[in-house]
């Protein structure tokens, strides 16, 4: 069924995600019938899914650039063949026969939306290009709303003859775009290179579409199933052994697509860590956290991303939850890179039931020369932290007044304010050091260390910070200089000694985007 557009504006850009994907062979009806290590099973009848909601499949066509031979037909058979592919997994990991859902015209074919363009295939680049097709999309669905079947879209535009690149990548927000070539045949997938690179790159950047972050395998998962679609699986899709992580279909789980039922889905969802501890035990890495939340979760993910490649090789680990509360066991032999000196990050992402991920930087850490992760990590509030009552701001570099980013917002108990160094009205930027100073009451205390939260987006924060103390706000104690972790947890450095303090100025030396500008949400002591 074709359905065309009227005229349409145009807006700004913003640009997420790239190449990368999948693998299957398929039996006559299109579906896949591949096992993990690339043979095939005997021939079976295609699997019906269903689903409260179906994916918008959109063939965006320029005014100069029209559609490519046999479309409808092509794009049909690769859409359920791909479906199939996530369906393959989602049961393989324990989620049911579910897939994301697909508009049918006749119960065999998918029904693709037609979108005649405004302007010229040059009006739709690879950079901002985007932006300006979901914008006429967007208007298109708007005046047409029974077209709407989903939050999700699938944009294909076709191959510009002219090398005039089009947009190819995940926007986030329920967004994929694809080219249509005519190679992309199911037929052509293990025969013609271009078939896996295209057919599996919009396989890989639907994923992005149906909120999938990027992930890679665990090593023995590497020598069972194959590339994870999620990391570069375009190169494998139909050439070699491509499989769907289990982190991967626990997002798919609780997202529309993939619903049998109607509902609320990607609403708000507040949430914080408020602990997480991490050791290595019996030559697992195991991290166990607490979190809060307006909105109940599903599953937590912890991922380990070492150095290098983006976030294209980050292995997660699936975490149930109960109470709040989530623990994980990941096997060292599991993890891809283990030379020493090779650095991790660990960050967690809640799935949360309404499809909405909340995501959080814990730590970094680094393998030692033994070739064992150096993993000891402890982070939370404390319950020995001195009363803040009489507690002022007396001094500071500067304050981002504008946006009410004030030095005070690190005394006042909200995670949610933080003080920011001064930026909107400067040129050149400025840069490190800035520092804050705090009187602590009429009296000086005796004082073992301060817990610090950095501000929750992960902006600014503070990498490098000098802590100085005094008892008279002249005379001046350095107490050393310290390397925070780039995390939305509380978390303590320690003196070594106690100290009697009334003041305490802390000075920056850096932060972990390596701008010149800093921001801090709370300080307390203990």
């Amino acid at each position: 069924m074709k359905r065309e557009n009227f005229s349409m504006l145009r807006l700004p850009a913003l640009l997420l995600l790239l190449p990368a994907l999948l693998f299957v062979a398929c039996d006559s009806n299109g579906v896949s019938s591949s096992n993990d290590d690339g043979t095939e099973d005997s021939v079976e009848d295609e699997r019906k899914y269903t689903s409260a909601y179906q994916l918008n499949v959109v063939y965006f066509v320029p005014t100069d650039n029209p559609p490519k031979p046999n479309h409808e037909e092509r794009i049909s058979e690769i859409l359920l063949h791909v479906q199939s592919f996530y369906g393959k997994y989602m049961k393989r990991w324990g989620y049911g026969e579910r897939s994301f859902g697909l508009p049918m015209e006749d119960g065999n074919t998918v029904d693709i939306t037609r979108i005649n363009a405004d302007g010229p295939a040059s009006d739709y680049p690879y950079d901002g290009g985007g932006s300006a097709v979901k914008e006429e999309v967007q208007a298109y669905m708007e005046a047409n709303p029974r077209a709407k079947t989903s939050d999700h879209y699938l944009v294909l535009l076709p191959e510009n003859e002219d090398g005039v690149g089009a947009p190819y990548y995940g926007l986030g927000q329920g967004w994929a775009f694809a080219t249509d070539r005519e190679v992309m045949d199911v037929d052509n997938l293990g025969r013609e290179r271009d078939a896996t690179v295209y057919i599996g790159g919009l396989a890989h950047e639907l994923g992005h579409g149906l909120l999938l972050p990027h992930t890679t395998h665990h090593a023995s998962e590497n020598e069972q199933l194959g590339m994870a679609l999620m990391d570069a699986g375009n190169s494998t899709y139909g050439d070699a052994p491509t499989f769907l992580t289990k982190r991967s279909a626990a997002i798919l789980n609780v997202g529309q697509l993939f619903s049998e039922t109607e509902g609320e889905f990607y609403g708000s969802a507040r949430a914080r860590l408020n602990s997480i501890k991490g050791t290595v035990e019996d030559g697992k890495v195991v991290v166990k956290g607490t979190y809060e939340t307006d909105m109940p979760v599903s599953e937590a993910i912890v991922y380990q991303d070492p150095e290098g490649r983006s976030n294209y090789n980050a292995m997660g680990w699936v975490a149930s939850v109960s109470g709040q509360q989530f623990k994980t066991q990941m096997p060292v032999a599991e993890l891809t890179k283990t030379n020493a000196g090779t650095n991790y990050e660990i960050y967690v992402r809640l799935v949360h039931e309404n499809g909405t991920l909340s995501s959080f930087p814990v730590t970094t850490y680094a393998f030692e020369e033994s070739g064992k992760p150096k993993v000891n990590f402890d982070l939370g509030p404390r319950d020995d932290t001195i009363d803040r009552k009489g507690w002022q701001i007396v001094d500071f570099s500067s304050e981002e007044v504008g946006y009410d980013r004030y030095a005070s917002n690190i005394l006042d108990g909200d995670v949610s304010t933080f003080w920011h160094s001064r930026w909107s009205d400067r040129d050149p930027s400025p840069t490190h050091p800035h520092f804050v100073t705090i009187e602590m009451g009429d009296e000086p205390s005796g004082v073992q260390g301060l817990e610090l939260v950095q501000r929750q987006n992960g902006q600014r924060n503070i990498r490098g910070l000098k802590v100085e103390v005094s008892t008279d706000g002249e005379s001046w104690t350095s107490m050393g200089a310290y390397e925070l972790e780039k995390t939305t947890v509380a978390q303590s450095i320690r003196f070594g000694r106690e100290e009697d303090v009334r003041y305490v100025r802390l000075t920056t030396r850096s932060s972990w985007d390596e701008s010149g500008l800093a921001s801090l949400a709370e300080v307390r002591a203990f």
